[in-house]
């Protein structure tokens, strides 16, 4: 018996590039990506930061999890920020 099998098996995945998951929240107009906080930890994809709304996280960890990782939730939600973003 192949003792790999016993073995939980790993995820594969790179971690995403910071910027393009960045660029990615600001072109969503769902989701005001000013206090929005990302980083890198472990292979998984860490957004944390603040929110309007709970609408507005579940809307910035779908955008974060397009890009394949893992991702931790470490948003909070603050209802006094939930203005819409003031973009050119």
């Amino acid at each position: 018996m192949d003792d790999r099998s016993q073995r939980p098996r790993e995820l594969d995945t790179e971690p995403p590039d910071l910027e393009r998951v960045s660029d990615a929240l600001y072109e969503d107009e769902g989701v005001d990506d000013r206090r929005v906080v990302l980083a890198v930890r472990n292979r998984e994809l860490v957004v944390g930061g603040s929110v309007g709304s709970p609408e507005e996280a579940n809307r910035a960890l779908l955008v974060a999890e397009r890009f394949g990782a893992p991702v931790v939730d470490r948003l909070q939600v603050d209802p006094g920020l939930h203005d819409p973003p003031n973009r050119p």
